[in-house]
């Protein structure tokens, strides 16, 4: 029996991995997660894409975009960015004592 979950391609830059699970990115109000396992965010994600097809149409301009994360003034209320950029301290060896 085969266990593994294939994760769609167009899926891959939608998930990121965090010290407390997996999240699956979103243009709305709330990321989705923490998963265990990216499986898990995945599925997700697709039931989440499938609810809100059309409602959040986005025209590619073509050009490359730097995100950069500010956790002080994110506006989301589960946001999988801001889990990431809080751990970053941890994961440099940084932190205040």
């Amino acid at each position: 029996m085969k266990t593994d979950t294939v994760i769609p391609e167009e899926h891959l830059t939608r998930l990121i991995k965090t010290p407390i699970g997996w999240f699956a990115l979103t243009r709305e109000t709330a990321d989705l997660g923490p998963f265990p396992e990216p499986a898990g965010a995945s599925k997700a994600l697709a039931q989440h894409i499938h609810l809100y097809r059309g409602v959040n149409s986005r025209k590619s301009q073509g050009l490359a975009k730097v995100h950069v994360h500010d956790s002080e003034t994110c506006k989301k209320t589960n946001c999988g960015l801001c889990a990431e950029t809080m751990a970053i301290p941890w994961t440099l060896g940084v932190v205040n004592q």
